[in-house]
């Protein structure tokens, strides 16, 4: 059995000094609502490959104690096919992160992508309590460092 996509983006990811995996779990659904296009007005530093309303499934979702990823399989390249990094924003750009309670419960992450706007991210992974308190944490952490509120 070959590579997993989650032992795939981890490998090749460009990590920053200092950082490293907090969580990471594989086939996660993503679901986007929001009008972001590559964040042409909002930070530089989010990246995302999606807008409108856009459903993704099947992908990894990556906690380092820098950013948050979320990447699915992309083209085939040869015989592998390559991942496709969809999200990835620094903690410091998240807003707010909760769980949205339904028939499924999923977790909300919300960033700041411009003045008075909150754009939303919704996974549905395993434990979206878990993964809502890891995030807080690290959430709290940063805003500490910098003294926020």
């Amino acid at each position: 059995m070959g590579i997993g996509l989650a032992e795939w983006v981890v490998a090749n990811l460009a990590f920053t000094p200092g950082e490293r995996v907090l969580m990471v779990e594989s086939d996660v659904d993503m679901m986007f609502r929001g009008g972001i296009v590559d964040f042409p007005m909002g930070p530089s530093e989010i990246s995302t490959k999606i807008e409108g309303w856009t459903i993704k499934s099947g992908g990894v979702l990556i906690l380092t104690n820098k950013r948050i990823i979320y990447a699915v399989k992309g083209r085939k390249y040869l015989l592998l096919k390559t991942p496709k990094i969809l999200f990835e924003s620094p903690i410091s750009t998240i807003y707010s992160v909760g769980v949205a309670r339904g028939h499924v419960s999923e977790l909300v992450v919300s960033l700041e992508t411009q003045i008075w706007r909150k754009d939303k991210f919704y996974f549905r992974v395993k434990d979206p309590n878990d993964w809502a308190k890891n995030i807080e944490e690290l959430i709290s952490l940063h805003r500490n460092k910098r003294g926020g509120p």
